[in-house]
């Protein structure tokens, strides 16, 4: 069967594209057809030093680059570089060490990666059997590194090896074989074109007034978009292009959005549906809690009519979708971790700007797809690939401690308060993984709540977005930490020293007026590990006195900055692996005895420091 034609914008946007094949004894004589493969992936790209570089990578016994991003820099030089593969061989396929070297060595600044600079960085895996070594804790790091990985295998490799190597499961492709890398040209066959590039299947049966359609990531399958049908609940919302310019082809649009809803297990408590309609300005056909059953919402989806306009303002009716739809009011479902999904329907350029309206779905975690004719998708294709990854830190308890103080003032809290939100949103936060508290401090220390305090996501994050100021002219940071080592770190307030690591998270806009040395060693003492960040004027040496290191004092100029430091923190966050308890051992009654006499130490000279303030 033929290829699928693949379109590539002239000036599309910078990747970074590594394939990490399987080059081991198993794949035998069709090595060849992974070389295809891979050939005609790299045809579709726009490669160039400044556009979409290239790398390959081979996987047996060890890891083994043949070609790193630096290595060419024109799509011939690609080319060349995949014609000359050999197989490297070996009777092992330790993927698990080779997606470690992938992330440590290949994609690096010295090997070419851009991913210091922001570029996306995408990695292809091709399986022909299941792995030899454990694939767990690399593909963790390296999507905690932001490499977004996708899998294809055959049907010797496990699904969950796929799954786990792969950046969200629906980037995990099964074929029956190798040859199926390029024989069956459905998308799920040949996901890495939607996954990469915007696609073009001619012939097919769905076309908008036998316009050719542009299919975009991994969602979509011929005839029709594809999203989950199984009993899983789900938040789809079509936004689709109400011009008059599409008025004839508005029938085909409506019986698209039909076909979809077809496949869909509609219900309030499963897959529910809006439709947004847009031109110069949008509007809402039914939001997401107006039908509750599946036959309500075609015959809803049959009475839609264009509703006309000469401007496609696609980027205000992003944002509008964003601030309206996505909203417990309008049905949406975000706060209860349900997965959100956005399919745009459009035929023709925006004729408003889309990137600051897709950076408002990317901070909602909203999933954009979309369809268009060549001329829309275009301008699209590098805006749209925004999905969320819970991260997999094993179990935590997290205790923000906020300075309060008139040193942070209440837009320093609204930076500080969303930071923590993003943060919190990228959790798995969960009474048996992550708990997460929150401590405000200024000349008093205010628990807003404790470890135990919530028992889901959803209202810990609601509990965060209600966070004031509590304000008050000293910093007293080292009362603060007091209270909680003496209440928050407690098993009444939900702390599980002997199971989960404790952390401590420090944020402050100044310096405080005590002296804070002595709590170091006490929370090193107690297994706790302290990050300090510091905005404005906060003094480093003091965070740098209760941090375990260096590295865990992060330093920004303003609280406003605190979004460019949010993976710097998370990687701090998760290079500590969860206590494991010892048994009872001399050397434990050693630790116990030495966390006695710090603890001791402490309240005398805090007795002495009260006395004395007394005294004067």
């Amino acid at each position: 069967p033929e290829l699928p034609t693949v379109i590539a914008a002239s000036q599309g946007p910078k990747k970074d594209v590594v394939f990490l094949v399987d080059g081991s004894d198993g794949v035998g004589r069709e090595f060849p057809i992974i070389q295809e493969f891979i050939r005609r992936v790299v045809e579709s790209l726009n490669v160039g030093e400044n556009k979409i570089r290239v790398g390959v990578v081979q996987y047996g016994d060890t890891a083994q680059a043949n070609m790193y991003l630096n290595t060419h820099t024109t799509k011939e030089g690609v080319l060349n570089g995949i014609k000359g593969l050999r197989k490297l061989g070996g009777r092992q396929r330790n993927l698990g060490q080779a997606l470690q070297f992938l992330n440590q060595d290949i994609l690096t600044a010295a090997r070419g990666s851009r991913k210091q600079d922001g570029v996306p960085q995408f990695v292809i895996v091709v399986s022909s059997g299941p792995s030899t070594d454990d694939v767990r804790r690399a593909a963790s790091s390296l999507k905690q590194s932001r490499v977004l990985p996708f899998s294809i295998g055959t049907r010797d490799v496990n699904p969950t090896e796929l799954r786990v190597v792969s950046y969200i499961s629906n980037y995990a492709h099964v074929i029956d074989d190798l040859p199926g890398l390029y024989t069956n040209h459905t998308p799920n066959h040949t996901a890495c074109y939607i996954y990469l590039s915007v696609y073009t299947i001619r012939n097919s049966p769905f076309r908008i007034s036998n316009q050719t359609v542009l299919f975009c990531f991994y969602s979509f399958q011929a005839p029709v978009p594809s999203v989950p049908t199984g009993g899983e609940k789900r938040d789809v919302v079509f936004l689709i292009d109400g011009t008059t310019a599409v008025r004839s082809e508005f029938p085909s649009i409506r019986d698209m959005i039909g076909r979809v809803v077809e496949k869909l297990d509609v219900g309030l408590d499963k897959v529910r549906v809006s439709v947004v309609q847009y031109s110069d300005d949008p509007k809402i056909e039914f939001p997401l809690n107006a039908h509750s059953t599946k036959n309500e919402v075609l015959q809803a989806v049959s009475r839609l009519r264009n509703k006309g306009g000469n401007n496609l303002n696609t980027g205000r009716a992003l944002e509008f979708v964003a601030r309206r739809v996505y909203q417990r009011s309008g049905g949406s479902r975000l706060e209860e971790r349900v997965p959100q999904f956005l399919i745009l329907v459009t035929a023709g350029k925006s004729t408003d700007d889309v990137s600051s309206s897709a950076n408002e779905l990317k901070k909602s975690l909203i999933a954009p797809l979309a369809i268009g004719t060549r001329n829309a998708f275009l301008s699209l294709c590098c805006v749209f690939f925004f999905f969320s990854v819970i991260l997999d830190l094993g179990k935590k308890d997290i205790i923000f401690l906020i300075d309060g103080s008139d040193n942070t003032d209440s837009e320093g809290i609204a930076h500080i308060r969303d930071f923590i939100h993003k943060i919190v949103e990228q959790l798995d936060v969960h009474p048996d993984k992550i708990r997460v508290a929150l401590i405000q401090y200024a000349n008093k220390v205010k628990t807003e709540f404790s470890l135990n305090s919530h028992n889901n996501k959803a209202a810990v994050v609601s509990a965060i977005r209600r966070l004031r100021q509590m304000g008050g002219r000293s910093s007293n940071l080292a009362d603060a930490i007091d209270h909680v080592l003496r209440f928050e770190l407690s098993s009444f307030a939900g702390a599980r020293p002997t199971e989960a690591s404790q952390h401590l998270v420090v944020l402050t806009g100044g310096r405080s007026p005590q002296d804070v040395s002595l709590y170091g060693p006490l929370l090193k003492t107690s297994r706790v590990n302290c990050i300090g960040i510091g905005a404005d004027r906060a003094d480093t040496r003091q965070l740098m006195s209760i941090s375990k290191s260096s590295a865990d004092v992060i330093q920004v100029s303003k609280f406003s900055n605190l979004p460019t430091i949010k993976d710097k923190f998370i990687n701090r966050l998760s290079e500590t692996t969860p206590y494991t308890p010892e048994y009872d051992t001399p050397r434990q009654h050693c630790r116990k005895r030495d966390l006695w006499s710090a603890m001791q130490m402490y309240w005398q000279q805090r007795r002495q420091r009260r006395s004395w303030t007394a005294w004067i």
